[in-house]
């Protein structure tokens, strides 16, 4: 609560900065991919209220998947930018996500500035 100068209480609701509801994209799984998978898969992230695909523009006759699904969940940690879910490599995006190199999936620099890449260079380098 918070008590402004003239007395009156309001109720504040604090959260992390970029969590909440969000709707999340995915992209590089196939079409009939189980939506159970993909729960299971994000479920560590946060509480999913619901899974779509997305189709082609409504100007084809029939409804044709595009790859993308897209998830709508209330977060409790960040995604990575990309990540496996059943053994495809999927692309993850959100409004607020943090960007993470796709190696290390590691927030906050990009592969230039990866510290496990660094350390990779300097081992073959020493051989």
């Amino acid at each position: 609560m918070y008590k402004h100068d003239t007395g009156e209480l309001s109720q504040v609701n604090v959260e992390i900065a970029g969590m909440g509801t969000k709707r999340k994209r995915t992209a590089g799984l196939p079409p009939e991919f189980k939506e159970a998978t993909i729960r299971e898969s994000l479920n560590k992230y946060g509480d999913i209220a619901s899974i779509r695909n997305e189709t082609w523009a409504a100007a084809y006759t029939y409804k044709v998947s595009n790859g993308i699904n897209v998830v709508e969940l209330k977060l409790k940690k960040h995604l990575p930018s990309y990540m496996s879910i059943a053994g495809n490599d999927v692309q993850v995006s959100y409004v607020g996500q943090p960007p993470t190199f796709f190696r290390c999936n590691d927030p906050g620099h990009v592969q230039v500035e990866c510290p496990r890449m660094k350390r990779l260079d300097k081992n073959t380098s020493d051989t």
